[in-house]
Formats: C-alpha cells, structure tokens, sequence
C-alpha cells in the first residue's frame, strides 16, 4: 500500500508541474471502463495519464485526441505491469477534438489529466 501511495504522489507532483502555473489541471477520476473523458470544439492541454493495476494484472489507459472513439491521434499512453500497481506519462500534449480514453487490462482503472483550452 505504501508503494501505490508514495507512486500516486509523484506522478501528482509531476503531473501538477507538467500543467502551466497559471491553471491545475482537471482529474477525470478514477475511470474503470473507457468512455468520453472531454468533449470539446475548443482543445486543451492533456497533462498526463495514470494507469492502476490490481496488483496481478498488466493495465494500459490510451488517450484519443477524439471525443467519441478509440480512433486518431494517440495522445496519450499509460502503461503498467501487474505488480508495479501505478505508471503511466506526464507530458503535455495538446489535443484539439476532445479526449476518448481507452481501457485494456483486467482490473485496470485509469485517471486522465487535462485542461480545456483557455482555461
């Protein structure tokens, strides 16, 4: 438990200085199945992806600049081995459409991290 704390709290830290100093980022929370995250005409700024595990199992969170499908620009990948428990990136990418997240992996749980354009 320790070790999923302490990996959660550094991927936060860099996620939140990933993001511009002048807005956070948005959390999508935790997300279980893959659906819509961001539905925009206006883009933004993805700012990372944290994939979870169940401790067993291998878990990958892929991240569409596309507001209805897993189809596009890949902008975003999280990859994690089963005993890792937590990984994933923390770049900053725009996208421009919206932001579809993908999810493989039994027990596999995903946060997307975002900002809207303007914000």
């Amino acid at each position: 438990m320790k070790k999923i704390i302490l990996a959660v709290v550094i991927f936060l830290t860099t996620v939140s200085l990933a993001g511009a100093a002048d807005s956070p980022c948005i959390s999508s929370g935790l997300q279980t199945s893959s659906g819509t995250i961001q539905n925009t005409t206006k883009g933004g700024t993805l700012c990372g992806v944290q994939a979870l595990t169940n401790g067993t199992n291998t878990a990958t969170c892929t991240v569409y600049d596309n507001d209805s499908a897993a189809s596009g620009n890949v902008v975003g990948v999280g990859i994690t081995i089963g005993a890792a428990y937590s990984g994933g990136s923390a770049l900053p990418t725009v996208f421009y459409k919206g932001l579809f997240l993908s999810i493989s992996g039994t027990g596999a749980t995903c946060i997307v991290y975002y900002k809207n354009q303007g914000m």
